[in-house]
C-alpha cells in the first residue's frame, strides 16, 4: 500500500490552531525520533508538527531511515521521549524488531513508541498491540494532522509521568543510601560532615552547603551569640566552625538568621534554606544551600524528606554522645569506688553498693535510650507499610519492601539491646523442656487439697483426654502461675467448689491452643475494684488483707511471668 496518503485532510483551521499554541523555543525541548524509510514521511511529519509545544517546551526532531540508524540515535540520546516508528523498512518486521530491541536490549522503558504503517496487513493491529510493548498503533491512511497531534501529546504525557516516577524512585534511593551512610556516624562532627556531603548528592545543582545552628542558653551561659556554622562544603567550605555573620555573605547570613527565627523553609532562585528542629537540644538548625538554578518541586520534596531523616539522626547522635559520656562517667565512678575498697572493709562494702547501684542506673538508662531509639524506627516502619499501599511500580514496591525489611532488622537489633538490659537488671531466663500439663494440674490440686478440705470445699480437676502428653515449656513457671490463681480461688471461696480445667481449644483456622481455666463460687470482685487487678501490692479491698492475708503480688506475678 502506498504511503502517499500519510495524512488525510483535516477540518479547516487546524494549522492555525496549532500555530496559536506555539511559543518561543525554550532550552529543554521534547526529543521526538522519526523512523521511516520514506523521506517524504519525515518531511510531512515535521511540517504537520511545526511549532508544536507541550507544557511550554517545543519539539526537537531526529530522523532515521533504518532500524540500525534508529538504534544508534537511541543509544546516543537517552532523553528521546517519543518514537514515531514505521513497521516495514529494510525488512517486513524491521520496526517490530526495533521495538523488542528498545525494550529488551537497551532496557528503555521510558520512551513512548507509536507504530505507523502503510501496510496494516503485514502486522495486524491486534497481534502487535498484544505482543509488543508499544503505546499506539496507527495506519498512515487514517492518521490526520489532528490525530497525530493527539497521539504525540498523549505519548508525551505518558513519558512525563513515567519519567517523574522514575526520578522519584532514584531520589528515594539516594535518600535511603544517604540515610544508611549517616547511621554509622557516632560523633556529631562525623555526622555533620556526612550530612553536608550527602546534600550534594540529593541536590545535583548544589554549589555550596552550610549547616548552621543556633546557640542554646545553656551553651552560651545566657549570652546572645550569632548562629554557628557546624559544617560546610562547596563554595562555603571555609565557613565551617565560624559564626554565620563572619563566615557567610551578608545576604546569606541574614537569610539564615530569619529562617532560624521563624522556623520556615525558604526557596529562592539562588539559595534554599531548610529548617529542622532538634528535640535533644531544643533549638533549630538550618541547611543553607546555594544552587545554580531554582529547585524543582520534586527536588524540594526530596530535600525536605532527607532533612527529616537528618533531624532524627542529629538527635540520635547527640543522645549517643550523651550516653557515651554518661557511661564513661559511670565507669569512672565505679573505678573511684573500687579504689576506695582498699581503704577499709566498711568503706569497701559501701563503695560496692554504690557501684552496683550505678550499674543498675546504667542498665535502666540503656533500656530507656533503646526505647527512645525504637520509637522513631517504629514510625519509619509504619510509614513504609503505608507506602506499600500507594500506587507504585514493581521496582518501587520491591525497593520499599527491602527498606521495610531493613528497618525491621534494625528494630530487632534495638529490641535485643533492650532485652539485654533487662537481663542485666536481673530478669530470669526460661527453661525449654518437655512438660506434662496433666501432672502440673494434678500436682497443684494435690497441694491445695488440704486447704480445700479444711473449708469443706469441693476441689475438682478435669484434664482433656485429647491434651498432648507433653508440651515444651518451663514447668516451674507454669506451676507458679496456676498455683497462684487456684490458690486465690481456694482462699477467697468460703463454701462451694473450685474447678481446675485443662483442655484443648480449637480455632476456625485450624490452630489449636491449650487453655487452663479456674472457676470458683467465691466472693468475686466488685466492678469498681477490677481496675486494680494485676497491680502489685494491691488487693480488691483493704479489709481483704486483714481477712485473708497476702501481699497482693500473686496476680501481678502471673501477669508478668514469662511462662
Amino acid at each position: 500500500m502506498s504511503d502517499e496518503f500519510l495524512f488525510a485532510d483535516d477540518e479547516p483551521g487546524i494549522e492555525a490552531e496549532t500555530a496559536k499554541e506555539a511559543v518561543p523555543e525554550p532550552a529543554d525541548p521534547w526529543i521526538i525520533l522519526i523512523v521511516d524509510d520514506d523521506p517524504a514521511i519525515h518531511a510531512t511529519t515535521k511540517m504537520v508538527l511545526r511549532g508544536f509545544t507541550f507544557e511550554g517546551r517545543p519539539a526537537q526532531f531526529l530522523s532515521a531511515g533504518t532500524a540500525a540508524e534508529a538504534r544508534s540515535l537511541l543509544e546516543q540520546n537517552p532523553a528521546i521521549a517519543v518514537v514515531l516508528l514505521d513497521v516495514v523498512m529494510e525488512s517486513d518486521d524491521a520496526g517490530l524488531r526495533l521495538v523488542r530491541m528498545i525494550r529488551s536490549e537497551l532496557n528503555n522503558r521510558r520512551v513512548r513508541i507509536i507504530l505507523r504503517t502503510g501496510q496494516p496487513g503485514q502486522a495486524p493491529e491486534r497481534d502487535v498491540i498484544l505482543n509488543y510493548d508499544i503505546n499506539d498503533y496507527k495506519s498512515k491512511t487514517e492518521l490526520t494532522a489532528q490525530k497525530l497531534f493527539t497521539s504525540v501529546v498523549a505519548a508525551l504525557r505518558g513519558y512525563q509521568d513515567i519519567t517523574a516516577i522514575e526520578d522519584h524512585r532514584l531520589g528515594l534511593e539516594r535518600i535511603l543510601d544517604a540515610s544508611s551512610a549517616l547511621l554509622d556516624k557516632r560523633t556529631m562532627a562525623e555526622f555533620v560532615r556526612g550530612a553536608v556531603s550527602k546534600i550534594a548528592e540529593i541536590c545535583p545543582p548544589c554549589d555550596g552547603i552550610a549547616l548552621c545552628s543556633r546557640w542554646t542558653e545553656e551553651e552560651t551561659g545566657g549570652a546572645a551569640r550569632d548562629p554557628l556554622v557546624l559544617g560546610a562544603g562547596g563554595i562555603h567550605a571555609a565557613a565551617e566552625g565560624k559564626p554565620v555573620r563572619a563566615a557567610l555573605p551578608a545576604e546569606a547570613a541574614e537569610a539564615v538568621t530569619q529562617a532560624l527565627a521563624d522556623g520556615r523553609n525558604r526557596y529562592e532562585r539562588e539559595r534554599s534554606l531548610l529548617v529542622f528542629r532538634s528535640t535533644s537540644r531544643h533549638h533549630d538548625t538550618v541547611f543553607h544551600i546555594s544552587h545554580r538554578r531554582p529547585l524543582t518541586e520534586d527536588e524540594r520534596r526530596l530535600l525536605e524528606v532527607f532533612c527529616s531523616k537528618v533531624a532524627v539522626g542529629f538527635d540520635n547522635v547527640h543522645l549517643y554522645e550523651e550516653l557515651t559520656a554518661l557511661n564513661r562517667n559511670l565507669e569512672n565512678q565505679v573505678a573511684d569506688r573500687t579504689r576506695e575498697l582498699v581503704a577499709a572493709t566498711e568503706a569497701a562494702e559501701a563503695a560496692r553498693a554504690e557501684a552496683e547501684a550505678a550499674n543498675q542506673a546504667k542498665s535502666l538508662f540503656l533500656a530507656t535510650m533503646s526505647h527512645e531509639i525504637r520509637t522513631p524506627m517504629n514510625g519509619v516502619q509504619g510509614m513504609l507499610e503505608l507506602l506499600e499501599y500507594t500506587p507504585l511500580t514493581p521496582e518501587q514496591q520491591e525497593l520499599v519492601t527491602v527498606v521495610r525489611d531493613s528497618a525491621g532488622a534494625l528494630l530487632t537489633i534495638i529490641n535485643d539491646i533492650l532485652d539485654f538490659s533487662k537481663i542485666e537488671a536481673g530478669r530470669l531466663d526460661l527453661e525449654h523442656a518437655p512438660v506434662s500439663l496433666s501432672a502440673v494440674v494434678e500436682g497443684v490440686a494435690e497441694t491445695l487439697a488440704p486447704a480445700a478440705r479444711q473449708k469443706d470445699l469441693t476441689l475438682v480437676t478435669y484434664v482433656d483426654p485429647d491434651l498432648p502428653p507433653l508440651v515444651m515449656g518451663d514447668s516451674v513457671r507454669i506451676r507458679q502461675v496456676l498455683f497462684n490463681i487456684a490458690g486465690n480461688a481456694v482462699k477467697f471461696t468460703p463454701s462451694g467448689s473450685v474447678r481446675i480445667r485443662a483442655e484443648l481449644a480449637r480455632f476456625e483456622d485450624g490452630r489449636a491452643t491449650i487453655r487452663i481455666t479456674v472457676t470458683d463460687t467465691g466472693i468475686g470482685i466488685a466492678t469498681e475494684a477490677q481496675v486494680q487487678l494485676f497491680r502489685p501490692f494491691t488487693q480488691a479491698e483493704a479489709s481483704t488483707t486483714r481477712r485473708f492475708g497476702g501481699t497482693g503480688l500473686g496476680l501481678s506475678i502471673c501477669r508478668l511471668s514469662p511462662s
